[in-house]
């Protein structure tokens, strides 16, 4: 070999290890940075074959550095308890609008986000989440799009329309001594001998409401009429004479609201609605389909409610057992204002409301590659697809291989201190042996020189 060769020979050693140190380097100063993936750098030997010789011939000629490749080992979960940060547990990668690319695509493991002026979710470089929104009510939809959430901050009021109350009705209650109708002056007091009724002083039901004594159970709800605003309907259950007759009574006050929403002047009106059940099993045998309510409220808007005593979660009964509600329900709400930003492991985002609405909002989507390590590092802990990687496939999470996705977390780095040191050592070993060679070679070349002089 000649002294150029053998210069070559450890200049490319003391360029490899020089490699090797900046790439230990650069993972020890990004120990840190949030979803950070950690550099391995793979060497291998040249070989310079002369014109003539075999490869068991030739003399080696130095090292080359022949990939410094991303290993994509998981990092450590670290809960931050902000909703906006999420980790992945898997193999798939956010995928980002790069702002600083006219809105190419890109992808990341690192997971910190949070809202800017416009409602975005952006990173901290202002990269903008992708995902799919969801419309009004809740359906997620499956174009890819930035995540805004300008649009979901509020939501309007919606009126009640179905209403749905199963309760038991005891078999040992007595017939109340008040009927449960409304009578035009005064209350009858039912007595033993019917044909003998007493009457008692006149009560308006206009006025005070139903009469206590005239009914034997009863139960609440809140229904809210189209602009938002909230009224009382009472369900009042009055036992009569006749075996597993009952009369439901349904109940609203129709005075006008005074300045302040409190209605002074009371205008009660019912609706009777019949119900009757079998004596022995205590079933309910009608009604078994909705009963319509047409509500009126102070100023005369009308309502219309349909009203369940069964549906698929069950009937009213008539056991022996004490009167109790079991159930009941409402749709309809008034107007919200958006208080919390939850996800689940599915990366489905639901917004909620301080009018005690959950309504899914979006659906983070994420990207899977066949090739990750051949992803193409554009800094800012973005990536983005190569030829070698593949094209990214989009999926959401919990299917597809891509992994799932933690709310209130985020990826620490996966770089490993303990193994940079280990490389650290031997890189500098390398780049120290290789040093004197060249200190040798270069004492030899001298000699050469003043040999030849």
């Amino acid at each position: 070999m000649s002294f150029t060769s053998d210069i070559v020979t450890t200049t490319s050693a003391l360029t490899a290890a020089s490699i090797g140190m900046s790439v230990v380097g650069n993972n020890v100063a990004n120990i840190n940075t949030g979803g950070y993936k950690g550099e391995s750098v793979t060497f291998g030997d040249l070989l310079n074959s002369a014109l003539g010789q075999t490869s068991t011939e030739g003399v080696g000629s130095g090292v080359v550095v022949q990939a410094i490749t991303t290993q994509f080992k998981a990092g450590t979960i670290q809960n931050t308890g902000n909703p906006l940060d999420f980790a992945i547990s898997g193999d798939g990668f956010f995928t980002v609008q790069d702002i600083s690319k006219k809105n190419a695509i890109a992808y990341t493991r690192a997971g910190s986000f949070s809202l800017d002026k416009t409602g975005n979710i952006v990173d901290p470089s202002g990269n903008i989440l992708q995902g799919y929104l969801a419309d009004s009510k809740g359906n997620i939809g499956k174009t890819l799009a930035g995540l805004n959430l300008s649009g979901i901050l509020t939501t309007s009021a919606k009126a009640t329309t179905t209403a749905t109350v199963i309760s038991n009705l005891s078999a040992g209650d007595p017939a109340p001594v008040y009927p449960g109708t409304q009578p035009p002056v005064a209350w009858t007091w039912q007595t033993a001998d019917p044909s003998a009724p007493v009457t008692v002083p006149p009560y308006s039901f206009a006025t005070s409401g139903p009469k206590p004594g005239s009914y034997n159970s009863s139960t609440s709800l809140n229904i809210v009429d189209s602009v938002g605003n909230t009224h009382t309907v009472n369900i009042y259950f009055a036992k009569q004479q006749a075996s597993g007759s009952w009369n439901a009574y349904a109940v609203w006050d129709a005075g006008v609201p005074d300045l302040s929403g409190n209605i002074t002047v009371h205008s009660y009106q019912s609706q009777a609605i019949p119900m009757s059940f079998d004596p022995v099993s205590g079933n309910l045998l009608s009604p078994l389909t909705p009963t319509q309510l047409q509500l009126t409220w102070g100023g005369g808007q009308a309502q219309s409610l349909s009203l369940n005593f069964s549906d698929t979660s069950g009937s009213c009964t008539q056991y022996g057992s004490a009167d109790s509600n079991i159930f009941q329900t409402t749709d309809g709400n008034t107007a919200g204002s958006l208080t919390s930003v939850n996800m689940g492991n599915n990366g489905i985002l639901t917004g909620t409301y301080d009018n005690g609405q959950e309504v899914a909002v979006a659906q983070i989507v994420l990207a899977k590659f066949q090739a990750p390590t051949q992803l193409a590092r554009e800094g800012n802990n973005l990536y983005t697809a190569t030829a070698g990687s593949g094209v990214a496939t989009l999926v959401t999470p919990g299917t597809g291989g891509a992994g799932t996705v933690t709310g209130g977390a985020l990826e620490a780095s996966n770089v490993d201190e303990t193994t940079q040191f280990q490389n650290m050592i031997l890189y500098q070993n390398a780049f120290s042996a290789n040093s004197t060679v060249m200190k040798a070679i270069n004492t030899e070349y001298s000699s050469f020189i003043s040999m030849i002089s």
